[in-house]
């Protein structure tokens, strides 16, 4: 069976994304119908079926298996090593021939496949309240909120010794609250205002994950307020204690109150 598109669909990938899917499956030589019966576990007789989430998870799969051409291999490899490729991605790269596609447009932020969509319930200048497309929580639905100049730290993987001996260099000049989450830690600056677009080296020296520094640095601080529905999360994030030698800001006191108020209504709620 040719896969084709229809007129009469209403389309859920752009051109652009479809010829990009197209011209992956060329270059692997792929049979793309076939493909997506198999990967998919569907039978679809055009790519506009397919979903946002089918989409990307089809792009993402089809880009781990396509080899860099020379000139991306070049262009990687004057910025990482495989060491930090490895540290990035989680995952170990023995030689640069397992380095692919998919990797590449991560790390050069070339996305073709739609991003999972928010939908702001409230904006002000100091947070924007929503939700956003996922089918990791209940109804497709991730509530977060997202804060503009309270410097929030995600830190996963780590003990709370190692954390706050991470932390202890920074203690004269900064005052921190700590919350505990499902992998780790979020850990707010409460001592002073840094807006999310100033950032970037602060949360990398700090241990946050690359690419949650990489989206807050564009975006925002965004939190998720619900549990995700593969985890038995009794919370999304718990308060710890606060450290630190500067007076906390009564601004900053005030958002995070908000935010923790937020965090108390989704976990109740259980949505």
């Amino acid at each position: 069976m040719e896969l084709t598109t229809s007129s009469n669909d209403k389309p859920q990938l752009s051109d652009k994304q479809l010829n990009y899917i197209t011209k992956l499956a060329t270059n692997l030589d792929i049979e793309l119908s076939e493909f997506i019966k198999t990967y998919l576990k569907r039978d679809t007789s055009t790519l506009h079926n397919l979903t946002n989430f089918e989409t990307s998870k089809l792009i993402k799969k089809l880009q781990s298996m396509q080899s860099l051409s020379m000139g991306q291999y070049l262009k990687l490899q004057t910025s990482y090593s495989l060491k930090e490729l490895s540290s990035i991605f989680r995952q170990e790269f023995p030689t640069w021939a397992d380095v692919k596609i998919y990797h590449y447009d991560k790390l050069t932020q070339l996305k073709f496949h739609n991003k999972y969509k928010d939908h702001p319930l409230l904006v002000n200048v100091d947070y924007e309240y929503g939700w956003q497309d996922s089918p990791l929580c209940a109804d497709n639905k991730m509530y977060y909120i997202k804060l503009f100049d309270v410097c929030t730290l995600d830190i996963d993987d780590i003990s709370y010794e190692e954390l706050t001996t991470k932390l202890s260099e920074y203690l004269n000049v900064m005052t921190f609250m700590i919350y505990a989450t499902h992998k780790g830690f979020h850990v707010y600056i409460v001592s002073e205002l840094i807006n999310y677009g100033k950032s970037k080296q602060l949360m990398t020296d700090l241990g946050c994950d690359f690419w949650y520094v990489q989206y807050c640095s564009n975006n925002g601080y965004k939190i998720r307020l619900n549990a995700k529905i593969n985890r038995n999360e009794e919370f999304t994030e718990k308060y710890l204690t606060t450290i630190g030698h500067k007076p906390v800001m009564p601004c900053i006191k005030e958002l995070i109150d908000v935010k923790d108020s937020y965090v108390k209504h989704h976990t109740k709620c259980k949505v």
